[in-house]
């Protein structure tokens, strides 16, 4: 009998030493990959669909993002905007619409999407997000499922990261 609960798309028995973490760049199977990640959680599958593949199309377009590959499966995603600094701590104070993207010479970054199959793999995901973003300032918004109200998070100064496969010498 199969549990309804049960997230088969998980690998519990999986070691996070196998967890595959890299920018995604716009093709055919990033966008398939992200899109059915994406769509599984909430808030997004509520989003129009529409709106959901514009924002994974920049995001996969001006690889402003991570997904994270366990056993040839996408478990984990984060993409973002690159905007102003200026213009993000305006969004952080005033609240509104997202600003517009400055994807070439943006010097902040605001993460809008942050999905992953298990807890586990969040760590690694934003150590990863915070490596690609070096020399940005982070922002971020989270949306609860609960009825509390979203909240925007102060920045955080992206930095490199070393991660344990590159102290080993071993490539990720």
């Amino acid at each position: 009998m199969a549990d309804a609960k049960v997230n088969h798309h998980d690998r519990p028995n999986a070691k996070l030493a196998d967890l595959q973490l890299a920018s995604s760049g716009l093709n055919d199977t990033a966008m398939v990959g992200v899109s059915l990640i994406v769509s599984r959680h909430p808030p997004f599958f509520n989003y129009s669909f529409r709106l959901m593949l514009m924002k994974l199309v920049d995001q996969l377009k001006y690889s402003a993002n991570i997904t994270a590959v366990l056993d040839g499966k996408i478990v984990a995603y984060a993409g973002w905007i690159v905007v102003n600094d200026s213009d993000a701590q305006r969004w952080l104070k005033d609240g509104g619409e997202l600003p517009t993207p400055n994807w070439q010479n943006g010097n902040a970054a605001i993460i809008t999407i942050i999905v992953t199959e298990h807890k586990r793999y969040l760590l690694p995901l934003m150590r990863a997000v915070s490596h690609v973003c070096q020399g940005k300032k982070g922002y971020a918004m989270r949306s609860y499922q609960d009825g509390r109200a979203d909240s925007k998070r102060q920045t955080i100064d992206a930095r490199e990261q070393t991660f344990h496969h590159e102290q080993s010498g071993s490539q990720g």
